[in-house]
């Protein structure tokens, strides 16, 4: 983010309570840590979609994003990499009123059924990564989304695992208008999946350059690990080493590469 924004206001929301290593990093990239009663109350709420899995609830603390300090946010997963300025999205967001979504999969939200054929139906754009989107402060309240979790329990067989086909579910049942984020800016790729290469710069910009694909040659705004272990296997791993690594003492990246070598070990 601080290569391509270095002064747009950045807020890390704590996936958990040990936050040492990530305060640490405060002085260096200038962000802040999200400290709010709301994540408690989240916390709360995931467990009752998981209540005997110490990961998924916490996963539902990226709603804290609607009731933030910012009246227009972007919200990225932390396993995604930033490889382009992001001021045009939200200059086109604010000119387009809606929930700016990330790549469609309505096969990892909600499983085949009654509740799948309901949500595709409505017409509106379901079925999104929630590992990134953009929207604006109270697009929906917080009573709201206690509401909507409350009512979410009685089709949660529908849902496939995570946070991802709950948000899915309450963005459609606010009634919001989903903008999937190739349609905000008419040159940039249709997939931010990390396993898409090759991926180069070019001129500055980096590009997709398989020419199998439609979107060849069009601009990556950014790259998401969804689901990729943290180790050498890794897709693109020079581009995401590239970034992890930009400002790391060379202990430190010495550990980085010892310790995902080790876990590409079978």
């Amino acid at each position: 983010m601080r290569e391509h924004e270095p002064d747009l206001p950045i807020v890390v929301i704590p996936f958990d309570d040990p936050i040492e290593r990530v305060a640490r990093l405060r002085g260096k990239y200038c962000f802040a840590i999200m400290d709010d009663p709301v994540l408690a109350e989240i916390d709360r709420m995931g467990a009752t979609y998981y209540p005997s899995d110490p990961h998924w609830p916490h996963a539902f603390r990226k709603l804290a994003a609607f009731w933030g300090p910012f009246e227009n946010f972007a919200f990225f997963d932390s396993d995604v990499v930033i490889l382009q300025p992001l001021r045009e999205y939200f200059e086109k967001a604010e000119a387009t009123p809606g929930f700016v979504c990330g790549d469609l999969d309505v096969a990892e939200c909600f499983v085949l059924g009654d509740l799948r054929d309901a949500m595709l139906s409505t017409g509106r754009v379901t079925g999104f990564n929630t590992g990134f989107f953009m929207s604006t402060r109270n697009a929906f309240t917080f009573p709201q989304m206690q509401s909507l979790a409350l009512e979410g329990l009685a089709v949660k067989d529908g849902f496939t695992f995570g946070d991802q086909p709950f948000i899915n579910w309450c963005v459609s049942a606010a009634g919001m208008n989903v903008i999937p984020y190739y349609e905000l800016l008419p040159d940039v790729c249709f997939s931010t999946w990390a396993e898409r290469r090759p991926i180069r710069r070019v001129n500055g910009t980096w590009r997709l350059l398989d020419k199998n694909w439609q979107d060849v040659g069009r601009r990556m705004p950014w790259l998401h690990w969804a689901g990729s272990g943290l180790d050498m296997r890794m897709p693109n791993i020079g581009i995401f080493l590239h970034y992890r690594l930009a400002h790391a003492s060379p202990l430190e990246t010495a550990e980085v590469i010892g310790r995902w070598t080790v876990n590409s070990t079978p």
